[in-house]
């Protein structure tokens, strides 16, 4: 198993910023589903698909990294745009 994943998994998605309480509807559904899939698969194959879940679970903490900040940097234009501009109408 390789290492650095394992050490990975523990960071993704920890994040204070995420709503933890928050799960879609079906979710519970869904994952009965893929724990099923799971106890079904044969165990040779189990290390390499958790590598394989863990590295998409990283792509997609970096998208979600990638569109917090671009959502914040969006937010802190929009308002140095507004103190601004009430600034130069006083």
């Amino acid at each position: 198993m390789n290492e650095s994943l394992h050490n990975l998994r523990n960071d993704a998605f920890s994040k204070d910023s995420l709503p933890s309480s928050r799960l879609g509807i079906g979710f519970g559904a869904l994952s009965n589903d893929v724990g099923m899939k799971i106890l079904r698969m044969n165990p040779k194959h189990l290390p390499t698909e958790w590598e394989s879940c863990v590295r998409r679970l990283v792509s997609f903490q970096l998208a979600v990294d990638d569109e917090l900040k671009s959502v914040k940097d969006t937010a802190v234009s929009l308002l140095h745009g507004a103190m601004l501009s009430s600034y130069l109408r006083d």
